[in-house]
This record gives C-alpha cells, structure tokens and sequence, in this order.
C-alpha cells in the first residue's frame, strides 16, 4: 500500500507539471495583465485587433506575442489633450495649415505654412505648429512625440520661454538662459537619436524646479543633469496653455530639423508603465 501511495504521488506530481507545462493563461477583461487597453490575449490562429481581443494563449504564445508585438497595444487616454498624426487623414487630409485633433477635444493646431508629407511625417525643419490648449490647472504637462531628429540645434516643443532643447547633443529642457537641464550628448548618441525615428515624453512641471522634469525615450525615463548654465524660474510657466510643436512662441528663431510623425499631449505626468505602454503603441510608426 505504501509502495502504491507513493507511486500514485508521484504521477499526481508529474501530472501538475505537465499541466503548469501546457497550460493556457487566460486573461481578465481588462487586460491589466500585460497592459492591454481591454480584452485578453488571443490564440495565434485569431486576428486581433488594437482596441479588443478575447480568448486563451499558451505561455509559449504569450511571450513570443510579447517579443513580436503581435498585438499593437493602445495608449493612454486618461489626460489626454490632444492627438495629432501626420500620416492620418483624419488629423492632416493632405493639404492646408490645420493640424486636426484626433482625441475627441477639438484642440487643433495651426502650422505656419502648409507641411510638406512624406513617409507619414512633416519636414519640420522651417516649420512648426502652434497650438492653444484649453485652461491649464495641473503643474505638470506631458508633451509626447514620435519623431527623427536630423541636425540638433532647435527645439522639439515649447510654451513661450519654456521648452525642450536640443544643444550640443544634449537634449532637456531650457528657460531662455542658454540652459538645458536633461540628457547629456553621450547618453543621446548612444541611443542613437540623431537620424533615427524615437519615442520621446517631455515631462513639464511649472509648480517646482524643471530638475524635476523628466525625459523619457524610447519609452524609459533617462538619467538627468544640468548640462549648461542654470535655470530662469521666472520663466517656467505654461504661457496659459499656448505653445508650438518645433520652437517656443517667444520667437519664431528655432524650429527643430526633424520629422514629425506623431504627438500628443497630457495635463499630467505618465507613469514609467504607461511610458513605456505608449513606446509599444508607436511601434508601427517605426520607433
């Protein structure tokens, strides 16, 4: 009897593991498992799409759709301001200077002259686009781009006398006396931002000192420094919700050489998750 007990635990054991081995994982509706907007991972025989799924995948499936992005996740919409996208239609029908608002808020930006689109980006290099946003209660701002930046020396976004900046490879955020608190040029090359397509999140705050802004790229919070002189705190102020995509509204003296794929703004911070969630949405974008 002893000897049939234990033979009968050990199949029992190697019963469970072989089950834990095959098991398929499902997932809740909300999907929070692996950060999806809604809806569970599906088998590799179904299609899925980028706002809903549903069903049962193997671990095997679920880390090899991880690996391959099988499914496009969503972005964040909690926030979120405003949403424009170069290569849609329904953001930029191909012609004139209004840049329309795809998040639902009506909150279009206006360029100076008609972009020019190819490969579903604007030429930004003697471009920009303003924009107003409706009143502004938060101290934290989250201005989000997809772009490839080609020759450093402008800004990549600002309110007036408060932007983000490019400057001797450097890349953060300036205040109008010729300083920039972010991301030295080593880290910059090393990620190889020059001539590539990024994911980058500017982090705004009006409410303390801009060493407490962040710079994320490719959907991970990067490493911060006073790279050049020191900060006008007199100027760290959201000009009530005005700003430009490719310069500050002070002047018209430093749209950024790059192309434009995509931005969106936030009235708030986003978490390093959610960071990193919307680097996965933008994958199709060539990030």
């Amino acid at each position: 009897m002893v000897v049939i007990r234990f033979i009968l635990i050990v199949l029992f054991i190697l019963l469970i593991q072989i089950l834990l081995l095959q098991t398929s994982v499902l997932l809740n509706a909300s999907g929070t498992e692996y950060g999806m907007s809604n809806g569970g991972l599906i088998g590799l025989s179904n299609v899925p799409t980028q706002t809903s799924a549903s069903g049962v995948w193997r671990h095997e499936e679920v880390m090899e759709s991880i690996k391959n992005a099988t499914w496009s996740k969503s972005y964040v919409t909690d926030g979120l301001m405003t949403h424009w996208e170069a290569g849609n239609t329904a953001s930029w029908p191909g012609s004139g200077t209004t840049w329309y608002d795809l998040s639902g808020n009506g909150t279009n930006a206006t360029f100076n002259s008609a972009p020019t689109l190819s490969s579903n980006s604007f030429d930004m290099s003697a471009n920009w686009a303003d924009f107003n946003l409706p009143s502004i209660s938060s101290g934290v701002m989250s201005i989000e781009m997809v772009a490839k930046v080609n020759a450093w020396g402008g800004m990549f976004c600002g309110w007036n006398i408060y932007d983000a900046y490019t400057a001797n490879g450097h890349i953060g955020y300036n205040t109008g006396n010729s300083d920039l608190f972010g991301v030295n040029s080593s880290t910059v090359t090393s990620l190889g931002c020059l001539s590539n397509i990024k994911h980058y999140i500017f982090e705004f705050r009006s409410d303390v000192s801009y060493n407490q802004n962040r710079v994320s790229i490719q959907g991970i919070s990067q490493s911060e420094g006073q790279q050049q002189n020191s900060e006008s705190a007199g100027n760290r102020t959201f000009n009530g919700g005005s700003g430009r995509i490719s310069g500050w509204r002070y002047s018209t003296g430093y749209p950024l050489n790059m192309n434009l794929y995509m931005v969106r703004i936030y009235n708030r911070g986003l978490s390093y998750v959610e960071a990193l969630q919307n680097y996965n949405s933008c994958t199709r974008l060539g990030v």
